[in-house]
């Protein structure tokens, strides 16, 4: 049974429809981000999920029970909620406000205080030196870790994130997005994440669901595949020109494009432990220092090599389905 379910589901705001028709599921512990301009009802659908707002037709469900069926302040308490504005409360304390939803659901003081302290960690904000400032004291990329914290502090099995790292600035927001897959990873959290930043959704999404900004879904896969072979124009234009070069940061080497150790003699290599992408081995090549590229698996047993030649020519990098410059192209392009 999917973990959440939209079946047909419509939402209407006047004359404007922004949600028509539209049918998804998520499976537990996955990573799905919903893509699009804005206003094409992505963070509609979010807010349907946990009745900040109502649909209008259809269903909604998780674990196979329809959220118009649950009470709404519950139903929230039950699920993590982070958005671009953060939301702390700014009389309470760091520590504080990651203890909100443990004490909403009364949880004992020291179960309580263990949490926060636990979260905090996580996050990179040790409660000794953070827990006991105020937000107005913290950075707007410590400001949002203590949101995500707040969100994961019961545990919640489903967390909903509308665009929570939209007005951070570029080098944070990168090292929150590596970070924040390594939180939910560990914690097996199912997520629902709105963004209309199409690297952003690259780089934390398991599935993509595309909107067509009439109120539908033009296409949900996997981004590799979204990005090979986008179901129509407008999903190709939306996803951008850089589409070729943004589709090898996805792109796994296999262990069948690989070199054995045994024909490596006198060079000066660059390390990899797999997986690794097309685009992260190119970026290695291209400095001058590197003959080639050995990978490693998570053991530190070395797997194979290949220089820059292989790699433009290994056949792991295969020409997209749509007309326009291939990757190949695009590789050995001066």
């Amino acid at each position: 049974m999917a973990h959440v379910a939209f079946d047909a589901v419509r939402k209407v705001f006047g004359d404007v429809v922004a949600l028509d028709d539209v049918s998804f599921e998520v499976d537990r512990g996955e990573v799905v981000v919903l893509l699009g301009p804005s206003g094409c009802g992505k963070s509609t659908a979010l807010q349907l999920v946990n009745r900040m707002l109502d649909a209008d037709g259809g269903r909604i469900s998780i674990d196979g029970v329809n959220v118009r069926e649950q009470d709404p302040v519950a139903l929230r308490r039950s699920i993590g909620y982070v958005i671009q504005q953060i939301g702390l409360f700014p009389h309470l304390t760091v520590e504080a406000n990651v203890a909100t939803v443990c004490r909403l659901q009364g949880w004992r003081r020291e179960r309580t205080a263990a949490r926060v302290s636990e979260l905090l960690a996580m996050v990179g904000l040790p409660e000794a030196e953070y827990g006991s400032r105020y937000p107005h004291q913290l950075s707007g990329g410590q400001q949002q870790r203590v949101g995500v914290a707040r969100a994961l502090a019961t545990s919640p099995p489903l967390l909903l994130m509308d665009e929570p790292f939209g007005a951070l600035d570029p080098q944070i927001r990168r090292g929150l997005q590596d970070e924040f897959r390594g939180w939910v990873d560990r914690l097996g959290t199912t997520v629902l994440f709105v963004s209309h930043d199409v690297d952003e959704a690259i780089a934390l999404g398991d599935r993509l669901i595309v909107f067509d900004g009439r109120g539908g879904i033009a296409q949900i896969d996997d981004p590799l595949h979204v990005l090979s072979n986008p179901v129509n124009a407008q999903v190709r234009d939306y996803l951008g020109p850089d589409r070729p070069l943004t589709r090898l940061g996805v792109l796994p080497i296999t262990r069948a494009d690989v070199a054995p150790m045994a024909t490596l003699t006198g060079v000066n290599p660059a390390i990899s432990t797999e997986p690794v992408m097309v685009r992260e081995a190119l970026v290695q090549l291209l400095q001058a220092d590197y003959d080639c590229l050995i990978i490693r698996d998570d053991t530190g047993r070395d797997l194979g090599w290949l220089d820059l030649a292989t790699l433009i020519h290994q056949p792991a990098v295969p020409t997209p389905p749509l007309k326009g410059p291939t990757t190949r192209d695009v590789i050995q392009s001066p």
